[in-house]
């Protein structure tokens, strides 16, 4: 058995800073529709969508007519639905599910009860599915500290749903525990609500999917849906599946400090890095400029016209530079203490440095952990450079006084 993972499809909306050319691609409705093709052409026996699957700004008029029809063409094809609501369709979501028989469309979990349904292949339940429905837009409360905590007997796999908040314990969208919900006796979770995908593997794997179609420069990176696999008994960890059509992406350029200013050489700089972004069809780029260089102005003046060139697969939304005069950083060494600190740190912080920056480090964590934040470790090499400038700087001021 196949099985689609997917959440926060927001339709209704349309992704934002994008040429004319390009809004109807960038509807989430025509993301919706790709989706609907792509699971019918797989194949797939199941769609499991996590809530948020209307936008509340503009979910009637606009998008539910899309929706309806998209789950009667997969009904068609033998394929069930499965949904629970998230804080944006809490009120909207139930009003579709009253359209359709259970074995089209089926809306878990309605009233914030959870709630499972039997999957059967060839006559025999082969999955149960558990789910949870906001029942208003905004719940305070960890909706999966109510789950039925009884594991299933007759060792049939579960895969629950539910709409929340990880990692954010006084979340008004139902803030939820990764740890937590590995605890409980299921095989996969699947949520929604954050639209950058993950997958936290083990048992249960925990997912994340993301929205499967970009709204804004805010979500860069990888977008798509998630397939997994139901094999005797087992229900596979998901996979990516139908990416979307749509990328946004920062781009850091680094300038070597020999290289001269030219407009044709900036351009095969940002044709490479689109060359390494896996294949999209339109691609919105945030381009930033960084390095030591010998001509600042000439660099800035190359790039004036640079936001109107678009070869046709992407287009530069906006510029940002960090280029500073090249400078003889052993001649910069010798003008004073403060200057060598500085130049050291660059290849290598003083050992006193680093202890003081470890201890900056613990209490960040201390004070992560004392919050209930289910943040990873930080690192002493993942401080803003702000923190090791002003360690620097302390340092100094130390040696002059």
């Amino acid at each position: 058995m196949k099985i689609v993972l997917s959440a926060d499809l927001h339709l209704g909306r349309t992704s934002t800073r994008l040429p004319e050319t390009w809004r109807d691609a960038g509807r989430s409705i025509r993301a919706w529709e790709r989706l609907v093709d792509a699971v019918i052409a797989d194949q797939a026996d199941l769609l499991c969508l996590s809530g948020d699957i209307l936008d509340h700004r503009n979910q009637l008029w606009e998008a539910m007519g899309p929706l309806q029809a998209g789950i009667q063409k997969l009904h068609q094809a033998g394929i069930r639905t499965l949904a629970v609501s998230g804080n944006h369709d809490a009120s909207s979501l139930p009003e579709v599910a009253a359209q359709f028989p259970e074995e089209a469309f089926t809306l878990l979990g309605k009233m914030g009860t959870w709630q499972r349904v039997k999957i059967q292949d060839q006559g025999q339940t082969c999955l149960y599915v558990d789910g949870w429905s906001f029942p208003t837009s905004k719940v305070n409360q960890d909706p999966t500290l109510h789950y039925p905590n009884t594991p299933s007997s007759d060792g049939i796999p579960v895969l629950a749903m539910v709409h929340g908040d990880p990692g954010v314990p006084d979340s008004p969208y139902a803030p939820l525990s990764i740890a937590h919900l590995q605890s409980l006796p299921v095989s996969g979770w699947l949520l929604g609500h954050i639209h950058r995908p993950q997958l936290t593997s083990g048992s249960p794997w925990v997912l994340m999917p993301g929205s499967p179609h970009p709204l804004d420069p805010g979500e860069p990176g990888d977008h798509q849906a998630w397939v997994c696999q139901l094999d005797q008994g087992v229900l596979s960890p998901p996979q990516p599946f139908c990416p979307a059509t749509l990328r946004y992406e920062n781009i850091d350029i680094q300038i070597s400090s020999q290289e001269p200013p030219s407009i044709d050489g900036l351009r095969k700089h940002i044709q490479t890095a689109v060359d390494a972004l896996p294949a999209t069809l339109m691609n919105v780029l945030r381009i930033h400029l960084c390095g030591r260089v010998a001509q600042v102005d000439a660099w800035r003046a190359c790039c004036e016209n640079l936001e109107s060139w678009a070869p046709g697969n992407f287009i530069i939304e906006s510029l940002s530079f960090d280029l500073h005069p090249a400078i003889d950083l052993t001649e910069a060494s010798q003008t004073g203490p403060v200057q060598a600190l500085l130049v050291q740190a660059l290849d290598q912080l003083p050992e006193d440095l680093q202890a003081r920056l470890h201890k900056r480090c613990e209490h960040i964590n201390r004070q992560n952990e004392y919050a209930g934040k289910e943040l990873p470790e930080l690192l002493l090499e993942q401080l803003p450079v702000s923190s090791k400038v002003e360690a620097v700087l302390l340092k100094a001021m130390e040696q002059l006084t």
